[in-house]
């Protein structure tokens, strides 16, 4: 029985689903159990079988368990998801990156090379007040072959405190590339619009008008802003902060389209943005965990973000993120912590456990198999037939 193996392992609850038994023979055993309530949905005592059909009506995880005379049971894991998750694929991403052209340590190629190695699904270039080094990034992936979907991106120096990611904008911000005239018109400009009676306590009109023309500039770019590391403290020069009032005000002001929580910073500022998001913000902006990471060695794979997408492009991952449709993952030594709703937090777990290691490891051969100059497309096939093996519900061509 160690042998067996069942697909698929995530399926539609309150549809009829038939799961397909391989590695199994003679007389067996099955039962489906609900992992919430020890409930037995499925059992049966049969020779030769090789198929389920049956309908099991909860969402959530199951057991089925196979057992053969002489031989303990096997427990394999199962996932129903409602109706609307169904067909919806996982992506994992990372949308801070840096690369040489910033503080980072490696080339935007070298990035996009680990950025497979460690299963990502999709990335953004984002070096500090530089835009071009994802447009490289991007030109890389179209050649390489690679299956990983590149963003456009950068990090946006607010003048006036913080930093704010630009992703999947059509042009950079240049802020950095203003003289100091022409940016203070620009940004008096902007506090002449703020209600100062409705600013937080301690935010002066000009000190906001920073975060809002970083904010509006990438609006106007067609890009999705995110706040990022709100809690982090440089110990060496306050230049770099984000005034907590800001942080208030931009939230309340729903400036950004995501927050970054958790990122690259300390344990403590991560656990006091998390306390901040939950115990005092409406949470209407959705968070998300980048790496924030410098080398391919430093954060790489220590946080990332799971998308649930119909198809794999740009528009469908920042869409997932903005309606709540992702959660954001961090590693805690051994364990994994994911931050989302009750029912996107569970099935990622599951996947966390169940679906992504081996899909991880295809995405890590095939990174190796390009920087040896061998990339074919068989593992990229072998990739396609894992995953629609794994889910029980109709994949659309262009997801894969």
């Amino acid at each position: 029985m160690r042998n067996a193996e069942i697909t698929p392992r995530v399926f539609q609850a309150g549809k009829k689903c038939s799961f397909r038994l391989h590695g199994t023979g003679g007389n067996i055993s099955v039962r489906i159990a609900y992992k919430n309530s020890g409930e037995v949905l499925y059992a049966a005592n049969t020779s030769d079988i090789t198929e389920i059909s049956t309908v099991l009506p909860h969402t959530g995880e199951y057991y089925i368990y196979i057992s053969s005379h002489g031989f303990s049971d096997k427990r394999i894991s199962v996932y129903g998801v409602y109706e609307e998750m169904a067909g919806l694929l996982p992506l994992k991403g990372d949308l801070h990156i840096h690369t040489l052209y910033s503080d980072g340590a490696q080339s935007p190629r070298e990035m996009v090379i680990q950025a497979r190695r460690l299963g990502m699904d999709y990335m953004a270039v984002t070096d500090h007040d530089s835009y071009y080094p994802s447009l490289e990034a991007i030109k890389f992936v179209a050649s390489s072959g690679l299956s990983i979907l590149c963003f456009e991106g950068e990090e946006v120096t607010v003048p006036t405190g913080g930093h704010v990611l630009s992703i999947g904008s059509n042009s950079p911000v240049h802020l950095k590339d203003m003289d100091a005239e022409t940016l203070n018109e620009m940004i008096d400009t902007q506090a002449a619009e703020t209600d100062v009676i409705l600013l937080e306590q301690g935010l002066s009109a000009h000190t906001y008008g920073g975060m809002k023309l970083v904010m509006k500039m990438i609006k106007d770019r067609g890009g999705f802003s995110v706040l990022c590391h709100p809690f982090w403290m440089v110990e060496h020069t306050g230049f770099y902060h984000l005034p907590r009032p800001m942080l208030k005000q931009a939230v309340k002001d729903r400036l950004p389209n995501a927050l970054e929580i958790p990122g690259d910073t300390l344990h403590q500022d991560n656990m006091l943005g998390l306390s901040f998001y939950y115990g005092h913000t409406d949470r209407s902006i959705p968070i998300i965990a980048n790496s924030d990471t410098h080398s391919t060695s430093h954060t790489f794979g220590h946080r990332w973000q799971i998308a649930f997408v119909p198809v794999i492009n740009k528009e469908s991952i920042l869409s997932a993120v903005s309606t709540f449709m992702s959660a954001a993952c961090e590693k805690q030594g051994e364990n994994t912590c994911v931050y989302g709703s009750l029912g996107l937090a569970e099935y990622s777990y599951f996947l966390i456990r169940e679906y992504f290691p081996h899909k991880d490891k295809l995405a890590n051969t095939e990174a190796e198999l390009y920087a040896s100059g061998l990339l074919t497309d068989d593992i990229r096939q072998a990739s396609d037939s894992y995953i629609r093996s794994f889910f029980g519900f109709q994949l659309l061509p262009a997801v894969l």
